[in-house]
């Protein structure tokens, strides 16, 4: 009851047909299983859940083949950049939380496939 409700005008039943499992940030419809699995094969699975990404490997370095005062051609634009300390870590007890909710939800598919009924994953 309280997940039709709370689901958009677009993803309510029409006739009393059974809803596909809904994804909800507390009481923040965040969406379903097709958006679930846009949002990580696009490897956007932190903005689908509502999240903070943690700063990538990448990002933090710096090419070891370019001298101090160079500047690569792509970052001659005039644009401010604000540097990312390297000694700075996502915790491991958030990468931890979201490893869970995401085997989580996968098991939920997985049982959801074989079990029909209207069902809602509150994160």
């Amino acid at each position: 009851q309280w997940m039709r409700e709370n689901v958009p005008g677009e993803k309510k039943p029409q006739n009393g047909t059974p809803l596909p499992p809904q994804i909800f940030n507390n009481e923040q419809f965040v969406g379903d299983f097709d958006s679930f699995f846009d949002a990580k094969e696009d490897n956007e699975i932190y903005v689908f859940l509502g999240l903070a990404a943690p700063a990538s490997k990448k990002e933090n370095e710096e090419p070891s083949d370019l001298q101090n005062d160079s500047v690569p051609p792509e970052e001659n634009l005039e644009t401010e950049v604000t540097p990312v300390p390297s000694n700075e870590e996502v915790p491991a007890e958030e990468n931890h939380v979201i490893n869970k909710y995401f085997l989580f939800f996968i098991q939920y598919i997985y049982i959801y496939m074989y079990i029909p009924y209207p069902s809602v994953i509150i994160i």
